[in-house]
């Protein structure tokens, strides 16, 4: 069962163009928290900057752990994040507006993934099995519903 849910910063819970959060991204974090989920954030750029806006946007006090990389998400980064939630794989989702980077590597992992195809991204469609995520979402709303059908 699904009690972690690793979630990507840019372009999923925060829209850059627009620089603020997503529609829909309080309230889902909201609700994951109140639900008991475990939480983490990964996001790339520079650390300290990112880290002043995260804090800026009062959304730090949502995650068990955040990180900020440069370069790309890799296994051990998520790894990180299984270790701060002390979940296996298998009780994990990612979320992200990425195939063929949060989708493709929780997939590879053994964690369910929600692809929130959304933005920049959403014509990035998956280039094989590994790459297919469990659900797709249009909206950070139906990730909940994502999730329930996780159970």
């Amino acid at each position: 069962m699904v009690s972690g849910v690793i979630l990507d910063f840019n372009r999923t819970l925060y829209d850059p163009d627009l620089k603020s959060l997503v529609n829909g991204a309080m309230q889902l974090l909201e609700r994951l928290r109140s639900s008991g989920y475990a939480l983490c954030l990964i996001s790339k750029k520079s650390t300290e900057e990112r880290m002043e806006q995260i804090a800026s946007l009062g959304i730090d006090k949502y995650f068990k752990k955040i990180l900020v990389i440069e370069g790309s998400k890799t296994e051990e980064h998520f790894r990180e994040c299984m270790d701060a939630m002390a979940l296996p794989a298998k009780d994990i989702a990612v979320v992200g507006d990425r195939i063929r980077e949060e989708i493709s590597l929780g997939n590879r992992m053994g964690m369910h993934t929600i692809w929130y195809k959304a933005g920049k991204f959403a014509v990035e469609l998956p280039e094989g099995k590994g790459q297919e995520p469990y659900g797709t979402v249009t909206s950070l709303g139906e990730v909940w519903d994502c999730l329930q059908a996780m159970k």
